[in-house]
């Protein structure tokens, strides 16, 4: 289930917006605007982002495959280990991975 199926569900309104979009040879890199009015809520909330999305190199048949996906919610670098005090870094690694993982486990069992 996308994002956009899952708004449409607790949402009454979704919009998708894409700033820009720039394609390297082992990257794209696409800016938008996510914005989605929740049942009940007086407004919309609008997310911009920052999407890497990092491909593999061209194999045999000539295709490429993304082999890692990272987002920047606001356009802000995600904290780990490597941007901010390890501890610190490593925490909110974990809840991401967690908080990732119940969301994951909704959406496959129907809850959300």
């Amino acid at each position: 289930m996308s994002f956009l199926e899952w708004g449409e569900r607790i949402g009454e309104k979704v919009e998708f917006e894409i700033l820009g979009e720039h394609h390297g040879e082992n990257e794209i890199l696409m800016e938008w605007v996510q914005a989605m009015k929740i049942k009940n809520v007086p407004w919309l909330l609008p997310v911009p982002m920052r999407v890497h999305m990092y491909l593999t190199k061209k194999g045999s048949d000539g295709k490429q495959k993304i082999h890692r996906y990272e987002e920047e919610w606001w356009f802000n670098q995600q904290l780990n280990q490597r941007t901010t005090l390890p501890p610190l870094g490593w925490l909110h690694e974990n809840l991401r991975r967690y908080t990732g993982m119940l969301l994951e486990g909704a959406l496959r069992n129907g809850l959300l």
